[in-house]
């Protein structure tokens, strides 16, 4: 009896096997007759699939800059809206107009906010005619222990410090 029971299940096991060659042979010749072309057509989407993540990048990095511009944009407006409002504070307090320009330059300095400082930036005021009357350069420099420090070229007042890499050793006298 165990052997009958062996015995029908070869058969059973052929049959199935035999039923699943006869429905998955149509498919297995139309993907030997496809291969070729999906043999060609691999390397074309591994390059467009390559082709769209460099689109995307080079769109994020587009997005950056204009985001980065915009911010520096609205920091130099503001600041300039802040020093504006300075000097004219400071013109209706003095009523001598002669030493304007010399005190400008002095005070320049002190009506510069902190929020607007950044290394290398320039600033500079024009009087009506375009000629600059006065202005302020701010720069990185760096000592021997590494420190770095945010220094306005005019007067070589210390603005703020911060820490930075060793690498930043550019100095300028």
């Amino acid at each position: 009896m165990a052997r009958a029971e062996v015995a029908s299940a070869s058969v059973n096991s052929d049959s199935i096997k035999g039923l699943a060659q006869s429905i998955a042979k149509p498919a297995y010749r139309r993907l030997l007759t496809a291969e070729p072309a999906l043999r060609r057509a691999v390397p074309a989407l591994i390059i467009a699939f390559l082709l769209t993540i460099c689109v995307g990048a080079i769109v994020q990095v587009l997005d950056h800059r204009r985001q980065a511009i915009g911010d520096i944009v609205k920091q130099i407006e503001g600041s300039a809206d802040f020093l504006v409002d300075g000097i004219e504070r400071m013109e209706r307090s003095k009523s001598e107009k002669s030493g304007f320009e010399r005190r400008l330059q002095a005070e320049l300095q002190r009506l510069m906010p902190a929020w607007a400082r950044a290394p290398g930036r320039q600033v500079l005021v024009a009087n009506g005619d375009g000629v600059i009357v006065a202005g302020i350069r701010h720069e990185v420099v760096t000592n021997a222990d590494g420190m770095a420090m945010l220094r306005d070229n005019s007067s070589g007042a210390t603005n703020r410090f911060y820490r930075a890499h060793r690498s930043v050793t550019q100095v300028r006298p």
